[in-house]
């Protein structure tokens, strides 16, 4: 196992970053950072498209213009670059450069032209990618068919350590037709995320809080129990100093129907959140559906759409017990990568994060479903009264370990925070 002390947290280092002014000399690192630093212009806006940076220097590596992908059906990163470089009069300093661009350029028709073609066409020298981009519409091709034309071609990462941000959530959602799935958990040092009653309560200060906000951004979804949903109230939106305020989609866990039958009780809760929310989505088991028809209607005229996912939740009966008498619940693994999907294909979610609370924690962990955590630790023991740890160990299976991979550790003024992949 392996983890990084890192400085700081990715949005803080978004931040502080200082653009490089036009003529500024860079370097291969640095070019490419400030590539990096460009695709986040487009955080929560391009899917089902990447974010994406690009960056040209002319002949001597001074800049003469950059640009992002911005939002999906727009122009793509290489293409706003090329027209800032007009923009600036530069397009003379394009001969013998380079191209600096976070993924590799798209080869294909969709709702812009491929940007293979334009770059085709322009006397650089060069093209320094990050990543190559394993759809598989492109795999590769873009690269293959630039150095068949005598382009020399190079790959470089970005030197921060948050480089696989860029990618990560798309190629994953590319690959599997599945979200990327985030767990993000504040606790305390003895793993305590409330006590009963007390769950509006704030465990982390307000650093943390601001970069799980990012977070949300990042991935553009949001998931929460139904317990959370009545206890907290959340707005369950994204509010952060990079972006203002953003609305995104809002997904409530209720796989046992518990939250179906207080239907009645979420207007109020929706009143906060104002008009022209985006997709807002209740997801059960499609049996508890059936027996609360008349109470997912309810949610579905509040503008909720309601998901009945079949076999969902798989019951373990108690040894010698009557037919009602259960020792677990557990997720059928086959039926949530089937809601995954519908979830990816119909609702154009790539990213989903899991805030709350240890009932939908733990069935994903358990069910190897959680691709990455982001743990806030807070310096404080939690005594007295009933305390809500981050695993409900009556919902968790076979006794099992679970290790996070290549974490980092950021401290987040008096928090800290670990994250890593599973």
């Amino acid at each position: 196992m392996t983890y990084k002390i890192v400085d700081q947290a990715l949005d803080q280092y978004l931040l502080q970053y200082e653009c490089p002014a036009i003529g500024t000399e860079l370097d291969d690192v640095a070019a490419m950072d400030y590539a990096f630093f460009l695709a986040f212009k487009g955080l929560g806006k391009t899917w089902p498209n990447p974010m994406v940076g690009a960056v040209f220097t002319d002949a001597d590596g001074c800049l003469i213009g950059s640009g992002a992908h911005l939002r999906c059906g727009e122009a793509h990163a290489e293409i706003n670059a090329l027209k800032n470089v007009s923009e600036n009069g530069l397009n003379h300093k394009l001969s013998g450069g380079t191209l600096y661009v976070t993924l590799e350029p798209c080869c294909h028709h969709g709702k812009t032209p491929p940007c293979l073609e334009a770059i085709l066409q322009l006397p650089i020298k060069k093209i320094v990618f990050a990543y190559l981009d394993q759809s598989e519409k492109v795999k590769g091709q873009s690269i293959r068919a630039l150095t068949a034309k005598g382009y020399v071609c190079e790959q470089r990462l970005p030197s921060t350590p948050y480089h696989s941000w860029l990618t990560r959530v798309f190629l994953h959602q590319n690959t599997t037709e599945r979200p990327w799935v985030a767990l993000k958990a504040a606790m305390s040092l003895d793993g305590s995320v409330a006590r009963k009653g007390d769950q509006r309560k704030f465990i982390t200060g307000d650093r943390a809080r601001e970069y799980g906000h990012f977070l949300r951004a990042y991935y553009g979804a949001i998931a929460v129990g139904c317990n959370t949903f009545f206890l907290d109230k959340p707005r369950l939106n994204a509010r952060h100093p990079l972006f203002g305020e953003r609305e995104i989609t809002k997904i409530i866990w209720d796989p046992m129907g518990e939250g179906l039958i207080r239907s009645a009780e979420v207007k109020p809760i929706l009143d906060t959140w104002g008009t022209g929310f985006p997709p807002a989505i209740w997801v059960c088991d499609a049996t508890y559906l059936k027996e609360n028809s008349a109470h997912a209607q309810i949610l579905r005229d509040l503008g909720f759409s309601v998901l009945g996912q079949e076999e969902l939740i798989q019951f373990t009966a108690k040894p010698g017990g009557s037919k009602n008498s259960f020792a677990k619940t557990s997720l059928n693994v086959h039926a949530l990568d089937q809601l995954l999907q519908n979830l990816a294909l119909k609702f154009g979610v790539s990213g989903l994060l899991l805030e709350g609370g240890p009932g939908l924690w733990t069935p994903f962990l358990d069910a190897a479903r959680v691709n990455v955590g982001h743990f806030f630790v807070a310096p404080q023991l939690m005594l007295g009264g009933e305390r809500l740890n981050i695993i409900k160990a009556e919902l968790s299976g076979e006794k099992k370990n679970i290790s996070m991979q290549s974490h980092t550790l950021t401290l987040l003024r008096d928090d800290i925070l670990l994250e890593g992949l599973f």
